[in-house]
């Protein structure tokens, strides 16, 4: 009954692209990213415990920026200049560049069943990126989706030795919260910090939403139901996330799949369950 739970991290990570892409051109990207992870390592602040070593804590922290810095905010680019169900799809190919940087990083090996769920996986990207070579902004977002995800695996192999050494919450909320502070005077030094006053309390409830329920509260019953089950068996609900990203973008934002697209994302999701 414990694995019911896992329902609800997967309907909130399924529904940021979903709820994100409304806020193009109107929220500026970065700060969007900032306030997502700012207030979401908030919520989690709540429900930590620092026992860190000095030197694991910076290490935390450093490794989080890829995470804040660089892989979301090229994927909250992703979202705002392609649609909501191609950067789902490539987003939950992060698995792929996880078992890559295994291989590179940490010297694993593999038998053949992984090599080729590796193989076809890149294969499956190939479509989305070919499909999307006569829009410029639409190949773009396609490219910078593939760095959130190829970024995100590289922060996954890094941050894994520190939630198996740690509450995985806590870990969660030093790489988030602290790194979207960096975020924030960044963004205030380069005179990019364009803070939203005057949007609508729907705008502002999208992006709390995007920032407690996305980042927060998924995260929190994530860990928590990991904890419980095994953290390998709870990964597993990523498998569905491209799916129902992509139909909640059908049903909520009347976009379409391309022949291309369909067929892409079935390559996906067999090279991901391999």
């Amino acid at each position: 009954m414990i694995k019911i739970l896992l329902l609800v991290p997967l309907f909130f990570f399924s529904t940021f692209e979903v709820v994100s892409r409304p806020l193009s051109g109107i929220v500026d990207p970065y700060f969007m990213t900032f306030f997502r992870f700012f207030s979401g390592g908030l919520f989690l602040l709540f429900f930590s415990k620092f026992n860190f070593s000095k030197k694991d804590f910076l290490l935390i922290f450093l490794i989080g920026n890829i995470n804040v810095i660089l892989s979301m905010t090229l994927l909250q680019l992703a979202v705002f200049l392609s649609n909501a169900s191609t950067t789902a799809v490539l987003i939950s190919t992060n698995p792929i560049f996880v078992s890559l940087f295994s291989l590179i990083i940490l010297n694993k090996t593999f038998d053949k069943r992984k090599l080729l769920g590796i193989i076809i996986g890149l294969i499956g990207i190939s479509f989305f990126v070919f499909d999307n070579l006569s829009g410029s902004n639409f190949f773009l977002g396609s490219l910078f989706a593939l760095g959130a995800s190829l970024s995100f695996g590289l922060y996954t192999i890094l941050i894994r030795k520190f939630t198996q050494k740690y509450n995985p919450i806590s870990v969660t909320c030093v790489s988030t919260f602290f790194p979207s502070l960096v975020y924030l005077f960044i963004l205030y030094i380069s005179n990019n910090l364009h803070i939203p006053y005057s949007e609508s309390l729907i705008s502002w409830a999208r992006m709390l939403y995007i920032g407690i329920g996305v980042t927060g509260i998924a995260y929190y019953i994530y860990f928590k139901v990991g904890k419980i089950i095994g953290q390998a068996e709870a990964s597993r609900l990523f498998y569905l996330k491209p799916v129902l990203a992509g139909i909640l973008s059908v049903l909520l934002l009347g976009e379409s799949f391309t022949l291309l697209d369909i067929v892409g994302t079935g390559i996906i999701l067999f090279s991901l369950i391999l």
